[in-house]
């Protein structure tokens, strides 16, 4: 595809402003402001815990957080992404009764494989508290963090059949928003009070947040989904599991990337420093939000366009995205790297020394936030097999540099780590979509990509009324 070819997606099989980009920056927009919140309350509660917990307790948190996370990943097998891509193609194609039946075989299986994981760490907590990781401390919020595990994966494949069916808004509200919401008001309350807080308590409320988020996600479902044809039984369950397996390695070694740190200072390094680089990953991982937000939007889209041959426009979108997801990170990467000891000082005493982690942690999220959604370009398109071999060489690059960076170096060698593959992840990706697609992913310094995403968002959504998105097409219609 050439330049012409490119730049044409503005001026040609949209007209002037391209819809697809539009309900990009109107839908996406709402999501972002979602988003947002989710990133400002999450911000705040960061904060609020480390106060009341300190960094001991907080690193003990995180660490349960993170086993939590994982469990739920390996319970789902890959199956969320495969709900989005099942999912938009069959609503896309206006047949409700497939894509309910597709979910509906999607959530039994992720959700009993979630169950089952759940079960397993919960009866081994206290072991691998003290034999794996020498924390007795962490005993009681990993049991509590296991029994998070089902009502999470919930959550998770709720947001994705949200995301699926084009209602991105509310998926982002109840995935980011709401647990954050719930949060920031228990700690809120807690601190009012008085009260002497360990990660166990933490946890726990953590835990009700989840639950919570989960029964206003099944509700927004119910809506979306009512009225709508459904035929009795689901889909075939072998072909969902072999499009799933490989998915899970993708997601499974692509949060690895993210979470090995964790898990490795975990075992170690004493719980304070696990703490203040806890708070400094946290603050980093605020800028991929964007990412996420933009992604539910952005993934039916590429499904869509893609099933219907429609490269030229799937180009502009997810160039267009790209280039307004990092134009608006830039900023943020500048605070980071200025004064990365002033926003880690807001933790309180002590923090500041996450500050070098900080910095090193927001070039890799930039770099992730830059190369836009290069794993959803390649998922959607049917390249997840790819995507699995990126994502495992990233994912042994990370485990080696921090196995080799966090004896000598402690949290500066796991945000080195980190931030390298999560990088090199990104780029490998970007690449292999060039090669594939003649999709440059980069977009932040192209004029083509700013013309696209500006004339076809910002411009179109103040003319929405005069050219108005298919809503059957974009799956916001009723």
């Amino acid at each position: 595809m050439d330049r012409a070819e490119y730049d044409s997606v503005t001026a040609g099989e949209s007209g002037p402003r391209d819809p697809h980009i539009r309900d990009i920056v109107r839908t996406g927009g709402i999501a972002f402001f979602n988003r947002v919140c989710g990133a400002g309350l999450g911000f705040l509660a960061g904060i609020l815990a480390a106060r009341l917990l300190g960094a001991e307790a907080l690193g003990l948190y995180s660490l349960g957080i993170t086993c939590m996370t994982v469990g739920s990943i390996v319970g789902r097998i890959g199956l969320d992404n495969v709900l989005v891509r099942r999912v938009a193609a069959e609503i896309g194609a206006d047949d409700w009764s497939g894509a309910l039946a597709a979910r509906r075989t999607v959530m039994v299986l992720a959700l009993a494989g979630s169950a089952a994981i759940s079960a397993i760490l919960a009866g081994l907590a206290a072991p691998i508290a003290v034999i794996v990781f020498d924390k007795p401390g962490l005993a009681t919020p990993l049991l509590v963090c296991a029994l998070a595990i089902l009502p999470f994966s919930a959550l998770s494949l709720l947001v994705a059949s949200l995301n699926a069916a084009g209602r991105a808004a509310p998926a982002s509200l109840v995935q980011a928003a709401l647990p954050q919401l719930g949060i920031v008001a228990g700690l809120g309350l807690a601190t009012v009070a008085g009260a002497r807080w360990d990660a166990a308590d933490m946890s726990a409320l953590h835990l009700a947040a989840i639950l919570a988020s989960t029964v206003a996600a099944w509700l927004i479902w119910r809506r979306v989904a009512a009225g709508k044809p459904a035929a009795p039984g689901g889909a075939a369950i072998r072909p969902m599991l072999a499009a799933g397996l490989p998915l899970l390695w993708v997601t499974l070694v692509g949060v690895a990337t993210v979470t090995v740190d964790i898990l490795m200072l975990g075992l170690w390094r004493e719980a304070e420093t696990l703490g203040h680089y806890a708070a400094a990953a946290h603050t980093a991982g605020l800028m991929a939000l964007i990412l996420v937000a933009t992604n539910g939007v952005v993934a039916p889209k590429i499904a869509h366009l893609h099933a219907q041959g429609r490269m030229t426009q799937m180009s502009a979108v997810v160039r267009g995205a790209s280039f307004l997801m990092a134009a608006a990170m830039l900023p943020v990467l500048l605070l980071f790297l200025g004064a990365p000891g002033l926003v880690m000082r807001l933790y309180g005493p002590g923090f500041e020394a996450g500050a070098a982690a900080l910095a090193i942690l927001a070039i890799g999220q930039f770099v992730n936030v830059a190369c836009g959604p290069v794993g959803y370009m390649l998922i959607m398109t049917g390249h997840e097999r790819l995507l699995r071999n990126i994502t495992l060489m990233a994912g042994i690059m990370n485990v080696v540099l921090n196995s080799l960076l966090i004896p000598d170096f402690g949290a500066v060698g796991a945000a080195i780590a980190t931030a390298a593959s999560m990088a090199a992840l990104n780029l490998v990706a970007t690449i292999h979509v060039y090669r594939k697609f003649s999709i440059n992913m980069i977009a932040l310094f192209d004029p083509g990509a700013a013309r696209a995403a500006l004339s076809g968002g910002i411009v179109g959504q103040a003319s929405a009324g005069a050219a108005p998105v298919d809503a059957k097409q974009d799956g916001h219609g009723p």
